[in-house]
């Protein structure tokens, strides 16, 4: 029934009239993260992991396509720790299937053509451990943490700023570059943006969703003060460095004089 229900909601971005290319790749795509959002939340998952885009699965979709002309049947292959969805046009199943899997971390998908049809098959990782029930957010695995960069990423599991690499997204015709379809039609993000938000936001997701409407100027706001808080740091990081090497100058040429 969960299946059935994230797949209903699938349709509309999985219909023959989705764009083929990067545009149809970017609203499928953030379709899944928009849905795993939404289970989290709905359903009380506690370890929901955002994917990330991985242009290394659309090989193994191609490969697995090849097996089949081009025209395969609807159906999931397992190969390794990955998961490939072939041919699963408007089936709610395993469109539902796709978008869940609290431990998911990388997802891809490619649109083909069979004849007049248009195929749509994806891929992505086996999740390793089972979904976790508690508040959203409050089990991330290690080196992921409670999503705080917007509103789209409440009750989601982010890769940790510290863990973090720059990763690059090849739908929307330009790498980092990411539009976020459902949360914000018209609104652009940089998906590998440095939006660190103190802990002071931890536990403020019914705040941040009171604001959703007006979320660029306030995540606007918030940029500055991080940056004038970044900036406050590094000043004092340079006169405590400083002073350090000072110190340490000191200490050797007293050294050296009672040598």
């Amino acid at each position: 029934m969960k299946f059935l229900l994230i797949g209903l909601a699938l349709l509309q971005l999985a219909s023959p009239v989705l764009a083929f290319g990067d545009e149809g790749r970017s609203q499928f795509f953030e379709s899944i993260n928009f849905k795993r959002r939404r289970l989290a939340n709905q359903t009380n998952i506690a370890n929901m992991n955002e994917v990330e885009y991985d242009r290394e699965l659309e090989k193994i979709i191609e490969n697995e396509l090849a097996k089949h002309d081009g025209c395969p049947e609807t159906s999931i292959v397992k190969i390794g720790n990955v998961q490939i969805f072939l041919n699963i046009q408007g089936n709610y199943e395993l469109l539902g299937e796709l978008a869940s899997g609290a431990g998911r971390t990388k997802a891809a998908v490619r649109f083909t053509e069979c004849g007049n049809e248009q195929i749509l098959s994806a891929a992505a990782d086996i999740s390793p451990y089972p979904d976790i029930h508690g508040p959203p957010g409050s089990q991330c695995p290690p080196g992921r943490e409670p999503g705080r960069s917007g509103p789209w990423q409440v009750g989601m599991c982010v890769i940790r700023k510290a863990y973090a690499r720059k990763i690059n997204h090849y739908y929307m015709g330009a790498p980092n570059d990411r539009l976020s379809v459902l949360d914000f039609p018209s609104t652009r993000r940089l998906y590998n943006r440095k939006a660190i938000i103190s802990d002071g936001m931890k536990g403020m997701s019914d705040s941040i969703k009171e604001v959703q409407e007006a979320w660029p100027e306030v995540e606007e706001e918030i940029e500055r003060a991080v940056k004038e808080i970044k900036q406050r740091e590094k000043e004092e990081i340079d006169r405590a460095v400083k002073k350090i090497v000072e110190r340490w100058k000191k200490k050797r040429l007293l050294k050296t004089q009672s040598e």
